[in-house]
């Protein structure tokens, strides 16, 4: 194993889940070894002692790791133990990228990370579940599991002028704010009504925004509608007109532009690539 602390995540990531949900653990004196295709990222509720690909680590109650796909794993726990735990798939590596912790202790950001956790098990419930709802829970899933992972890198030391602004207050604001993005695409988004929902002022809620997410809040609003638009048209046989209103871009010409801007191609173009039968 490369002798490095942290692991490399896309700053533009569109991570899939594949699980979220709290596991009991039983393993001594590292009898089972773990090894999967996907990215693991646990938060330890016990005292135990974990090997990473070679690396030895002390676990303690709240400690966060993160076990890169095809990283072998084992553990030792003097007593049965949970942890809370998320598999995802790898994100391609491309562009700008973070460093992720492959340990840290959460300290007072324990119950708020939890808490995350709790929200991305419940995300991840809906998405496996046929309905309207699934989709967009599919989408909301990896949003919010992408903003988790920026946040641990943020607490590991990577987000500069973050660890000056990482109070509770700060935290819970830009929380909130992502969560009413994702479930109010297809409503009014600007900025000066998300800063008067969150009484705090538009420069403060875009600082903190931008520190946490690398992007403005107008640029993060415009992809999570592109993903859904995207999802639409691929899954779905809306009209374009109508995908457009639920990714929140009425106004059919602006929507088109927008769209052929970000991904290349008209919608109409997009879906028919997107839909074209594999040989």
């Amino acid at each position: 194993m490369p002798d490095v602390a942290t692991h490399a995540w896309p700053l533009e990531a569109r991570p899939t889940l594949v699980t979220a949900d709290r596991f009991p653990l039983t393993c001594r004196d590292f009898d089972v070894e773990y090894l999967s295709r996907t990215h693991a990222l646990p938060v330890h509720e016990y005292e135990a002692t974990m090997l990473l690909a070679g690396r030895r680590i002390a676990l303690k109650p709240g400690d966060f790791t993160f076990t890169p796909a095809e990283w072998p794993s084992s553990y030792d726990l003097p007593q049965p133990g949970f942890h809370w735990c998320i598999h995802c798939l790898p994100p391609t590596l491309s562009g700008a990228c973070v460093a992720v912790p492959l340990h840290v202790p959460l300290g007072l950001h324990h119950d708020a990370i939890v808490e995350q956790f709790r929200h991305l098990s419940q995300l991840r419930a809906r998405a496996s579940q046929p309905g309207p709802d699934q989709a967009a829970a599919a989408i909301a899933a990896g949003a919010a599991l992408h903003s988790l992972v920026l946040w641990l890198s943020l607490l590991a030391g990577q987000g500069g002028d973050w660890q000056r602004e990482r109070g509770t207050r700060a935290i819970a604001i830009v929380d909130r704010l992502t969560v009413t993005i994702q479930e109010h695409l297809d409503g009014t988004l600007s900025v000066p009504h998300l800063a008067r929902q969150a009484e705090v002022s538009q420069n403060y809620l875009a600082r903190c925004f931008r520190q946490r997410h690398g992007v403005s809040i107008p640029h993060y609003i415009l992809q999570r509608r592109m993903d859904l638009a995207r999802l639409l048209l691929r899954t779905t046989e809306l009209p374009v007109k109508e995908v457009a209103i639920r990714a929140g871009l009425p106004d059919a010409q602006h929507f088109n532009k927008q769209f052929r801007r970000i991904v290349g191609l008209s919608p109409t173009a997009y879906r028919a690539t997107s839909q074209r039968p594999e040989a």
